[in-house]
């Protein structure tokens, strides 16, 4: 198909008619701010058993949102958000592709949730 990416990803089958190997590009993390008046600096660290994956702080004016294709590999994760250098929520979820399975992260006024993907 014209104008999507072709990338080679072990163990996918190719493309009807033809060598080349795509999959479509993956979700892992949305972060959507729900307040309606108040902006949020967050600041979102995931692990796994080898250490630090991910680590970036951000910030979303009220009812932003935003989100990162594929950053993590298939797996389990240990996800910590920090609201307003204050507020710390941790989850345990679930990466992949089979479920579908997608870290969210919703700030609301002062707290914040992570779901989907939960074990």
């Amino acid at each position: 198909m014209p104008g999507l990416p072709s990338i080679d990803v072990s163990g996918s089958r190719p493309v009807l008619g033809s060598t080349t190997v795509w999959r479509r590009r993956r979700e892992d993390l949305s972060v959507h701010n729900d307040s309606s008046e108040t902006a949020h600096e967050i600041r979102i660290t995931v692990t796994d058993d080898g250490g630090v994956c991910h680590e970036e702080t951000y910030r979303l004016n009220p009812g932003q949102s935003g989100c990162s294709l594929d950053l993590l590999s298939d797996g389990r994760y240990t996800v910590t958000v920090t609201l307003d250098n204050d507020t710390e929520t941790t989850a345990t979820v679930r990466v992949g592709d089979t479920p579908a399975r997608t870290i969210v992260v919703r700030l609301t006024d002062d707290d914040v949730t992570i779901e989907q993907g939960h074990e």
